[in-house]
């Protein structure tokens, strides 16, 4: 099924696309550059229009072999929750350079490490394609401790923040760092 219509391709590039975000994303944090917080918001169309494509020969597939076994089925479908996952990633990585734009001291997130986020992020992502494509269910539970990992992170930061926000001092930073981990 995932080699239907080169469902393959446009799924390991939506993965390697979403990757990159990412990686743009956490270079922002590190290094802000307009050049590159343009290249994210156009390339988040590339994002949509992948998600889209493989949705359309997901639901092609389905109507051109119409009496399909359960299991095909139950891969078409998490392949296209994969697939809007990954999207999500991608807004999501939009959203965080976005949300720089309302930090009055541009290396205010310094004073966080957010590094350990991309990297967890990163990590996981390596593991999506061979996970689908081999039906990896070890990889698959490495991609959701991930999750965890990233929840106890934010936990941490969301914490911390909190209580900083209870001085009454650089709130609007501090609002801002809370949407940033967040996404």
């Amino acid at each position: 099924m995932l080699g239907y219509g080169g469902l393959d391709k446009n799924f390991e590039f939506l993965v390697i696309e979403v990757t990159r975000q990412v990686e743009r994303t956490h270079r922002t944090l590190t290094r802000p550059d307009p050049r590159t917080k343009r290249k994210i918001a156009k390339r988040d169309d590339y994002i949509d229009h992948l998600k889209t494509t493989i949705e359309s020969k997901c639901y092609a597939y389905l109507r051109r072999f119409g009496d399909i076994d359960k299991k095909t089925v139950d891969s078409i479908r998490s392949l296209n929750v994969i697939t809007s996952n990954l999207e999500r990633m991608g807004d999501f990585a939009v959203n965080i350079v976005r949300q720089t734009t309302h930090l009055t001291e541009p290396g205010f997130m310094d004073r966080y490490d957010y590094h350990p986020f991309f990297q967890q992020v990163i990590q996981a992502l390596g593991l999506v394609v061979d996970a689908v494509r081999k039906s990896d269910t070890s990889k698959a539970i490495q991609i959701c401790e991930a999750e965890l990992e990233l929840d106890k992170l934010y936990r941490a930061k969301f914490s911390r923040i909190l209580a900083e926000m209870s001085d009454g001092d650089q709130t609007r930073n501090l609002v801002t760092s809370l949407f940033i981990f967040h996404y």
